[in-house]
């Protein structure tokens, strides 16, 4: 299941920036740096149409995960992705370190 985290302070505006870990996970994320590729990866690409059909311009960026989260929190970004919930620990994780996981 893929989760897209949204901040409640959604506004469409010229500057809604999309946080993503700057950890590789090919064919899904490409790259090991914070760097946005020009062939950045199914997801990237899966998520970048995803705000586009909804009429939200965005800005993608890359930084470690914990760096995604608190930009979340404070409203530098209006999304992360991807995370997977986890109850019995209550945080949010990347997907990757999770990837053998059910």
């Amino acid at each position: 299941m893929l989760v897209i985290l949204l901040t409640t302070a959604l506004a469409v505006t010229d500057n809604n920036k999309v946080c993503y870990p700057n950890i590789g996970f090919p064919p899904y994320i490409i790259g090991e740096d914070t760097y946005v590729r020009a062939n950045p990866g199914s997801l990237v690409e899966l998520i970048k149409a995803a705000f586009n059909t909804n009429g939200i311009k965005i800005t993608l960026y890359r930084r470690p995960w914990e760096r995604c989260l608190i930009d979340l929190k404070s409203n530098m970004a209006i999304a992360i992705f991807p995370s997977v919930y986890i109850p019995d620990e209550r945080v949010l994780r990347p997907t990757r370190v999770h990837q053998g996981a059910r």
